[in-house]
């Protein structure tokens, strides 16, 4: 949903157009904007990916120089990492100032907090009351901000296509018939989005801009707060940190080389304390539905038309299925300990048709962008024994209190060097680790 300047508007768009009136919206959306995270399509970012990991990990030096080795707050570096991901892969903008996503992150921080102010003081609900209050006035100025943002989005991805088509009629000799190749062609989230608008008429200006809002938003903030937790519970188990680090060893065999897709799949403790620091630590502690027909449940009956609540983080510390509930034992996701247990027991991007439609992406993103860092960070705390840092439930499952870690570069036997390697003509970088 847009992002508005009203209460009303405002609850529509962070429970992500769940009301009644918008089911069938909801299914045509769904139905014609799935194929843009199909595997043919993730696997072409893979290359950005790795390229947005070493730049995090350029930002994690320098914050290391700027702090003297001392802990600092790693999720500001996080966050403009995921949201230059985002940007660059679904949303197809590669060149977008740092000043402009700077100002989309102070947009999305400012009117987040407004919400949620709002959502526990029902008195400002009223929009003419709230609106009365420095936070009301400041309103309107991250509303426009974020909604100016997405449709700079739309309309450089808009352009660079036209160009693109352009360019290709003036070549008809040298352009093979496609006509069935391109019928079987996979579109990123905005090409496609784009596409079903201008060719389809399936969207408006305002329901791409709504899309387009939404899947940022939550493409980025969602996955920044998980890589933060990750980040965080790894340095409180050094133990499972090595073992990761060994894992990687095994695999890239003391090379900087890019991660490749292949190499995911032998990731297994990496993928097993994702999961694990998912399931302490859900990015969405509810989820809320709307009932279509009366349904029992516990003895109890449930009217159409009801929002439930679920509470994943309730399901995700329940005892039952997860013995020691408050411990980090990602050992529960190997295969052989996961037999038998419900498949929405562990259900940190939501579940059934409504769950997110970016998960794969977001794990695929974890993935590459952990293994790339931990192949040349130690990350611990300043106090070891320090108390753990509490949760609190907003929109998101937030830290309480900013996350400071103690990064420092891994230090190899000898000294390797990242060369300019070039895989499909992507150049990643140079980072220099001495020993």
């Amino acid at each position: 949903m847009e992002v508005q300047d009203t209460f009303r508007e405002e609850m529509r768009t962070m429970v992500l157009l769940q009301s009644l009136g918008k089911v069938y919206y909801w299914h045509q959306s769904r139905r014609i904007l799935n194929p843009s995270f199909h595997v043919q399509v993730l696997n072409s970012y893979m290359d950005n990916f790795n390229e947005k990991s070493l730049e995090c990990a350029q930002s994690f030096e320098e914050a290391i120089k700027a702090n003297n080795g001392e802990e600092f707050d790693i999720f500001p570096i996080l966050n403009l990492c995921t949201l230059k991901t985002i940007c660059e892969t679904a949303m197809g903008h590669k060149s977008l100032p740092i000043e402009d996503m700077q100002s989309l992150l102070d947009n999305c921080i400012g009117f987040k907090r407004n919400y949620q102010y709002r959502l526990f003081r029902p008195w400002f609900k009223n929009d003419w009351l709230f609106h009365l209050t420095a936070m009301g006035r400041d309103n309107p100025k991250f509303v426009k901000g974020i909604n100016n943002f997405s449709n700079t989005l739309i309309e450089h991805r808009r352009q660079f296509l036209d160009n693109e088509r352009k360019a290709e009629s003036q070549l008809p000799a040298l352009k093979p018939d496609v006509s069935n190749a391109e019928s079987k062609k996979k579109f990123g989230f905005i090409d496609l989005l784009i596409k079903e608008s201008d060719v389809n008429n399936n969207f408006s200006k305002d329901e791409m801009k709504n899309e387009v809002t939404t899947m940022m938003i939550a493409g980025h903030d969602t996955t920044a707060l998980a890589f933060t937790w990750f980040l965080y519970n790894i340095a409180r188990h050094p133990e499972h940190q090595k073992l990761i680090a060994d894992e990687l060893n095994a695999v890239f065999i003391n090379s900087d080389r890019p991660c490749t897709a292949q190499d995911l799949t032998e990731l297994k403790h990496l993928e097993c304390c994702i999961k694990e620091s998912l399931r302490l630590h859900p990015n969405v502690p509810a989820i809320s539905r709307y009932l279509p027909e009366d349904t029992e449940t516990g003895g109890y009956m449930l009217p159409k038309g009801a929002m439930v609540i679920l509470s994943v983080i309730g399901m995700h510390h329940n005892p039952e299925v997860f013995p020691d509930p408050d411990d980090f034992k990602p050992e529960r996701f190997l295969a052989e300990n996961s037999i038998g247990r419900h498949p929405f027991a562990f259900s940190p991007f939501s579940a059934g048709p409504r769950n997110c439609i970016g998960q794969k992406f977001a794990m695929l993103e974890l993935k590459v962008i952990l293994a790339n860092l931990i192949r040349r960070f130690i990350f611990s705390l300043a106090d070891p024994e320090a108390p753990l840092i509490p949760a609190i439930q907003e929109t998101m499952l937030a830290p309480k209190y900013p996350i400071k870690l103690v990064v420092s570069k891994r230090l190899a036997g000898k000294t390797n060097v990242l060369t300019n390697e070039v895989s499909n003509g992507q150049n990643y970088g140079v980072l220099e680790t001495k020993s």
